[in-house]
């Protein structure tokens, strides 16, 4: 429950809470997986406030030792060096960690293919980042992954969302003289219907969302 409730603290942007949580609880935690349960959280806070250094720090003195704590390692550490563009790494973090999931005897198979699923999105994500996608095909192959992921279970879900619906975003401004047009980005349960009019003086396009609730 301590790592999940520092993971909501994150979500929720609350860094102060889950900051608070730790400096609270951490001497309340079972001594034998203490300090790995604390590298976990802080490893998330320090990523959600930018210190990417500070986080793959914490992630290097780590010792997992069970399944679930490697998979929480593997998974914010690929997560960190996405978000610092260490896109070589990533790719090297996700081709060990995909060897990982395949041979663990002791991972079961609904874990398996969460795990799977993510490094899917993620290869597919550096793969945009890394080579010279045109706006149409980035766009195209987003909203798919966007709608895909709303109704697939995946690892690090609210994150892949977060990135998906920046990327989407940067890459879906309309050529000039175009109208109006439209994207769909997915946050947590819902979608963001965004119109952008491309009307107004040096392309300072107006965006209004409606909010339309979908299940997961």
């Amino acid at each position: 429950m301590f790592s999940k409730f520092a993971d909501y603290c994150v979500v929720l942007n609350k860094p102060e809470l889950c900051e608070e949580l730790i400096n609270k609880f951490k001497n309340q935690l079972n001594p034998v997986n203490r300090e790995i349960r604390i590298q976990i959280a802080e490893s998330h806070l320090q990523n959600h406030l930018k210190n990417y250094d500070k986080a793959l720090e914490i992630i290097s003195k780590s010792n997992p030792t069970s399944c679930d704590e490697k998979l929480k390692i593997r998974g914010i550490e690929l997560i960190v060096n996405f978000n610092m563009k260490n896109y070589e790494t990533v790719y090297n973090l996700i081709r060990n960690f995909s060897s990982f999931i395949k041979y663990e005897k002791t991972l079961n198979t609904m874990l398996r293919d969460v795990f799977a699923n993510f490094l899917n999105y993620l290869k597919k994500l550096t793969d945009m980042n890394t080579n010279h996608y045109d706006s149409f095909k980035k766009e195209k192959e987003l909203s798919l992954m966007l709608s895909k992921l709303s109704t697939e279970k995946t690892a690090n879900r609210k994150w892949l969302m977060s990135v998906m619906n920046g990327m989407y975003e940067k890459s879906a401004f309309p050529p000039k003289g175009k109208g109006h047009d439209s994207i769909k980005s997915l946050s947590g349960n819902n979608y963001s219907q965004i119109v952008i009019n491309p009307d107004s003086d040096k392309r300072k396009w107006n965006i209004n969302c409606l909010l339309q609730k979908v299940s997961e």
